[in-house]
């Protein structure tokens, strides 16, 4: 999801924007300030690309600028201090869908002779392209980014784009050769962006061609890589959420609620693009949308052309991108999908998984096997004592021998895994919990 993802080479001059705006003083002994055209002709091993941030690092917020509103601003005004680092103000400009904006900039640096500035323009052209949907202009940038000689990152990201291209248009043999060469430099970059991108995009990529075996166990994997990574990731979450959407769009299994899950973790990224896209796969999903819903995803196709030209594809007989003709043929559900409910947990029954979006961490449920079935009705309309019970422990439920048993088991769901599960009112339940059956 290259749209969603941290920028490779605005983490690789980190280090550099730190010199610009660290007092004298404070620099280290023999630290020299490197020009930004240098430091794009090198290659990185970017470790930073999938750590948490540091406190003491004034620029770390830099690395965020995908989902911080605020870091992006930063971003763009360090690029107009600059002119040397123009790419990164059109990059931050991209992801916030400032495409005006991002096309002027753009042209500001189409003239210039350099071969590494052109081709990271042709990248940002690609990019440009792929967020109005225009996928054939989208290809052709590529092409051409790729005809010229280009450091390893930038031609991996021009690769990444491609591969996005390819998918929508259908050409998946060619998508997925793109993202499997791509993957194939993961012993020389191990954490770039690209990589884990199109770790994922293959995913799809293999369902599109029918080899749902394959995809579901590499899905599989990335769950697992997620849920015991050694930090907490937003931006992986929507990621491996909206590939079980993938999953369950192409094969025509319920999805409403994945969508509702993507569409609260965008919501908590600051990601608007990614919100207004979540809000379209709820509604496809949904017999009779909320006309609340129609009202909200207008506002979000004003903002995006992504989203309007994606809107106006469902609506042809024949869509002409992959996206839209599995928008079209979605699995339609009747669920009750409350917005202002507020949501701070998120349980993935296939994968066993607690999702907590206030501590940002995830928890193994594997223990909790024995009651998990029960795990969507107690988030919606909870469950009577009794047929609780009864449905756990196999047996019939007698208030004055199993009350305490009751109490007791909800005090150690909540202190072991930090479930916000309640007995009270004769119910058990769980509240601000989504959960994804």
């Amino acid at each position: 999801m290259y749209l969603n993802q941290r920028i490779d080479q605005l983490l690789a001059v980190t280090e550099s924007l730190t010199i610009f705006v660290t007092p004298l003083k404070s620099r280290p002994r023999g630290h020299q300030v490197t020009d930004s055209k240098d430091l794009l002709k090198m290659d990185y091993k970017l470790a930073a690309a999938t750590e948490p941030a540091k406190d003491d690092n004034p620029l770390e917020a830099l690395c965020r600028s995908t989902s911080v509103e605020a870091d992006a601003r930063q971003s763009e005004l360090l690029s107009s201090l600059h002119p040397e680092l123009k790419i990164l103000g059109i990059r931050s400009h991209l992801l916030r869908g400032n495409l005006t904006e991002a096309q002027k900039k753009i042209g500001e640096l189409e003239n210039d002779d350099d071969e590494i500035t052109r081709t990271e323009i042709a990248l940002e052209k690609s990019r440009l392209a792929a967020f109005c949907g225009k996928w054939d202009d989208c290809l052709k940038l590529c092409n051409l980014g790729l005809s010229l000689k280009a450091p390893l990152i930038t031609h991996l990201c021009l690769l990444q784009v491609r591969a996005v291209a390819f998918f929508e248009m259908g050409a998946f043999p060619q998508a997925l050769n793109d993202s499997e060469m791509i993957i194939s430099q993961e012993a020389l970059l191990p954490q770039a962006v690209a990589i884990n991108f199109s770790k994922a995009q293959r995913v799809k990529i293999l369902l599109m061609m029918g080899n749902q075996n394959m995809a579901k166990a590499s899905l599989g994997e990335l769950w697992t890589t997620f849920s015991h990574g050694s930090y907490f990731n937003l931006d992986q979450l929507l990621v491996l959420l909206r590939l079980e959407l993938e999953e369950r769009r192409v094969m025509e299994k319920p999805h409403a609620q994945v969508a509702h899950a993507c569409l609260r973790v965008a919501r908590a990224l600051g990601d608007r693009l990614y919100e207004g896209l979540a809000l379209l796969d709820l509604m496809a999903a949904l017999p009779k949308p909320d006309p609340i819903l129609h009202k909200v995803s207008k506002n979000f196709e004003n903002e995006f052309s992504r989203l309007r030209k994606l809107k106006e594809d469902c609506s042809q007989d024949t869509p002409e991108t992959t996206t839209g003709r599995l928008l079209k043929k979605a699995f339609k559900e009747d669920v009750p999908i409350e917005q202002a409910r507020k949501i701070s947990q998120i349980i993935i029954g296939e994968r066993k998984i607690l999702v907590d979006l206030e501590r940002k961490c995830t928890i193994d449920l594997s223990s909790s096997l024995h009651w998990l079935e029960q795990a969507a009705k107690l988030a919606t309309t909870g469950i009577p004592k009794e047929e609780f019970f009864k449905s756990v422990w196999k047996m019939k439920y007698a208030p004055h021998l199993h009350d305490g048993v009751m109490r007791i088991f909800c005090h150690r769901q909540r202190k072991k895994f930090g479930l916000k599960l309640l007995s009270e009112g004769g119910r058990i339940s769980l509240t601000e919990t989504l959960v994804i059956c």
